[in-house]
């Protein structure tokens, strides 16, 4: 009996996994030229942005403690046309990063591109920008930035991180 018992609960409980929607999306890209790249002279770092009063961004709409981050690219072969594709699952319904501390919060950190336009990560397909200069033969940057974005009222004082990966496209 205890077998039988334990039988159908492992039997109920791998319906019920296999009974969920769930997928894996991957997402690559071939190309004849790649080229180094990096954001500030790093692979990966924190942006700190500047401590800002909470009534900077008492309203909805509302910005405020911008921070410009350069991504550098290098040793690109000889017609390279790279841009850089941003992504993050943790974005907002409005394409912006989603505080991990506080996921709640009405505030919430805005990607810019370099023409300081918001960027929009929509979920599944990210942001790609066009707005690397070349700067020489094989080379190009691009000055980007974030900055809070209240997408409601109701901004409270606290912590606030967020996260993106970035990668070079050729398309």
């Amino acid at each position: 009996m205890k077998k039988s018992l334990l039988a159908t609960a492992i039997a109920l409980s791998v319906a019920s996994v296999a009974a969920q929607a769930t997928s894996i999306g991957f997402i690559g890209e071939l190309t004849n030229s790649t080229c180094t790249v990096d954001v500030n002279g790093a692979q990966d770092l924190i942006i700190i942005l500047p401590t800002t009063p909470v009534t900077q961004l008492a309203t909805q709409g509302s910005s405020a403690g911008k921070k410009d981050f350069t991504v550098n690219v290098k040793n690109c072969e000889t017609g390279a046309t790279p841009k850089v594709r941003f992504v993050s699952a943790y974005v907002s319904a409005q394409g912006n990063l989603v505080d991990f501390l506080r996921p709640t919060n009405p505030v919430k950190l805005q990607l810019l591109n370099t023409d300081s336009s918001a960027m929009s990560l929509a979920v599944g397909t990210g942001a790609i920008s066009n707005g690397l200069s070349a700067t020489g033969t094989g080379t190009f940057a691009g000055t980007y930035g974030v900055r809070y974005y209240a997408e409601a009222a109701g901004a409270s004082a606290g912590a606030i991180f967020g996260n993106v990966q970035y990668a070079l496209t050729y398309l």
